[in-house]
């Protein structure tokens, strides 16, 4: 028992800021999913195709894509990482397009996985979702935890 709480105490901190990311990392999804779903199904039109692709499609995911990364840029500093050694971590401009950018890496390792899962390995664009969902999240909080909020 006594080591257990030894642990608890050397990694609470930790601990909960992995709980405080994965709320917000939640929160930001439903961001991101609301304005997908706001705009592909209420404002832009659907069936405009260029070069093959539907326009209406792939701005609705990424205007969901920036509001659910700008909610969590927001949070990641004010919430998350609020225990960071320097407490102007993440504020700067160098700061956010790095956040940014690890947020598209993710997308695009998100976009390809689902891809191979879906398409190769026919799991259903559910699961790929989820799955890819749990790494992309890794990754983020990894990326941005070693790069940001140090």
């Amino acid at each position: 028992m006594k080591t257990f709480k030894r642990l608890y105490e050397s990694y609470k901190n930790l601990f909960w800021e992995i709980v405080r990311y994965l709320i917000v990392g939640g929160l930001a999804t439903i961001v991101d999913y609301g304005l997908f779903f706001l705009m592909y199904e209420l404002i832009l039109p659907k069936d405009k195709f260029v070069n093959g692709i539907d326009l209406g499609l792939a701005l609705s995911n990424t205007i969901g894509f920036i509001g659910g990364l700008l909610f969590n840029y927001v949070l990641s500093i004010y919430f998350v990482f609020r225990h960071t050694k320097n407490k102007d971590s993440g504020k700067s401009l160098t700061d956010f397009f790095i956040f940014s950018v690890i947020g598209i890496i993710g997308l695009v390792i998100s976009n390809i996985g689902i891809q191979l899962l879906v398409v190769d390995i026919k799991v259903h664009v559910m699961w790929a979702k989820i799955i890819m969902t749990i790494i992309v999240l890794g990754w983020n909080y990894i990326g941005r935890k070693i790069l940001i909020f140090k």
